[in-house]
This record gives C-alpha cells, sequence and structure tokens, in this order.
C-alpha cells in the first residue's frame, strides 16, 4: 500500500469566533494519488489547501506531510511541495522565460530546468510574446511551470480549470496525467465540478459545508452515485403514477416524478406496474447525478 503524502488529523479551523469554517477534517492524500477534493464554492476547500500549504495558521488538530508535522518541518516539507492556488501570479509585462528566469532565482533552480517545465507545458515556442497576450489556459500552463521548477513530489492546485474553455480543460488534463506517470507526482486537485476531474483522479474527497461527507476512491463513490440514482418518468397522470409508485418511494415535485431506483429490473418493474394500471409512460430516463445532489444527498443521511 502507498504511504500518505498527506494526512490532517481532526483539523479545525474558525475564521471568526462563533463560525466554523472547518470541522473534524481527516484528509489523507496517498502516494502516486491525483486525489479530487470536491465541494460547493465556500464549502472549505481553499481554507483546507491554504492549511497544508502553511498559507494560514493551524488553530486546532495536525497537518502531516511526507510523515512529518507541518509545524515544526515547516521549511523543509514545502521545498516538496509546488502550488497554484487561486489566481495565478504572473508578471504580464513579462515574457513566459522572463517569469520564470525570477522564479527560478528564489527557487535556486538551473536554466536548464526552467527549459524544461516550459517543454513540459508546452509553452517553449512562445518567444517574445508577453503573458498579457497570453490566453487564460496558457497562463495556466505558465503558473504550472513555475510551480514545477523546484522538482515537488507533490502539487496542490487550487480550481485549475476555472474559467478555462473545453480545450483548455483538456489540455489540463492530459499535462497532470503526464506529470503523473512521467514525473512520479502526487496531487491534490480541488474543484466544484465532478466531471471535470473524474476522468483523472483515482480517489476523492468531498467537503460540504466545512465537514467531509466522504474520502474513497472513485469506484467507491460510483456505487454511492449508482445507489443514490434516480429515474424520471413522464406519464399521462403524473399524480396517479405517484400514488401507483408510492412503494417505490416516488416523489412528486410539482409536474416532476422521480423515483430512487439502484438496478434495471426495478426500473422495469415500475414501467410495467404503471402499464398494468392503465397509465401511459411517455418518457422513463435516468436523472443525472450532479456533484451538488450528491452532496445534498450525503448530508441528509
Amino acid at each position: 500500500m502507498s504511504s500518505p503524502i498527506i494526512q490532517t488529523h481532526q483539523l479545525f479551523y474558525d475564521y471568526a469566533k462563533g463560525a466554523t469554517t472547518l470541522s473534524n477534517i481527516n484528509l489523507e492524500v496517498n502516494q502516486g494519488d491525483v486525489y479530487g477534493f470536491l465541494g460547493p464554492n465556500g464549502s472549505g476547500k481553499t481554507t483546507t489547501l491554504s492549511l497544508i500549504l502553511g498559507l494560514l495558521k493551524n488553530q486546532r488538530g495536525t497537518i502531516e506531510l511526507f510523515g512529518k508535522n507541518l509545524q515544526h518541518h515547516r521549511t523543509e516539507i514545502l521545498a516538496k511541495v509546488g502550488s497554484l492556488i487561486e489566481n495565478p501570479s504572473l508578471y504580464v509585462h513579462l515574457t513566459a522565460n522572463e517569469n520564470l528566469e525570477v522564479y527560478r532565482q528564489i527557487y535556486k533552480a538551473s536554466r536548464t530546468r526552467m527549459h524544461e517545465v516550459l517543454d513540459i507545458v508546452g509553452l517553449k515556442d512562445t518567444g517574445k510574446k508577453l503573458v498579457k497576450g497570453f490566453s487564460l489556459g496558457m497562463r495556466q500552463r505558465l503558473s504550472l511551470a513555475i510551480a514545477l521548477l523546484p522538482k515537488p513530489e507533490l502539487l496542490i492546485l487550487d480550481e485549475p480549470t476555472n474559467g478555462l474553455d473545453p480545450a483548455g480543460i483538456l489540455e489540463l488534463r492530459c499535462l497532470i496525467g503526464r506529470l503523473r506517470e512521467f514525473e512520479g507526482i502526487t496531487f491534490l486537485i480541488s474543484s466544484h465540478i465532478l466531471s471535470e476531474v473524474e476522468k483523472i483522479v483515482n480517489r476523492v474527497g468531498i467537503i460540504y459545508k466545512g465537514q467531509m461527507r466522504f474520502q474513497g476512491s472513485l469506484v467507491e463513490l460510483h456505487r454511492l452515485q449508482q445507489h443514490q440514482s434516480l429515474v424520471q418518468v413522464e406519464t399521462s397522470d403524473n399524480l396517479r403514477a405517484w400514488a401507483i409508485l408510492k412503494s417505490f418511494n416516488a416523489k412528486l415535485n410539482e409536474s416532476e416524478l422521480v423515483v430512487p431506483w439502484s438496478n434495471l429490473q426495478q426500473v422495469a418493474a415500475l414501467n410495467k406496474l404503471l402499464v398494468e394500471h392503465d397509465v401511459k409512460v411517455y418518457d422513463l430516463h435516468p436523472r443525472k447525478q450532479t456533484l451538488e445532489t450528491i452532496f445534498m444527498n450525503l448530508t441528509s443521511n
């Protein structure tokens, strides 16, 4: 089993007295993971990441990275970590090379490494083009190149796809896959959109209103989604159909009739029951689960 790269134990944080932002966060990211840290905006993702990076002072609980306490080994630990939190900090009046030169000196990296990371993120041919002329996707890749300069073992990315078009999201996804495979980097990636990250992550943690509601493999999350899936039914008489399907725990919200299901046999059975009661079924299809509905289901348990 892979060793933990990040472990938080009973992490609490309050921005204001009496207002709890984080409550009992026990996050675990293992070596080699691409870990998706998921939650709606305002759920506590950025606060958690800021605590892990030492950008906020820890109040209650412990944070360990690479098996060492962050509070006691901060400098040693953060030398192995790259990050991209919120908006990229770039000098827009400089070129990509010039931006990297600034940070290269800070990180004491070689010029060879500077050219390597530009190649890795696909910006080696930008020449004298100033960053102010870059697309948002190019700026994100340049910020990632800066984070890669010190050859980190762990990369923490906060909402890296924000504002990107579909092509930019695909580029970033492919880049993360290459970095994991060829550089051996472990990733912790926050997002509020499951569909953007589920193609690259292997484990996920779901945070909602400052509390962890789920942590496990993507397979386990999909099982959870399936268990909590709904089928939407359109009939000639939804009110009568709802009465017939009460044993299936059907719900009628305004004109929308939905029924929980866990296997196709159940769907076939409810369709048969409606037909036997002379209710015409016009449409019957799975209702796509969004991350928000998963959160609501988790918090209602």
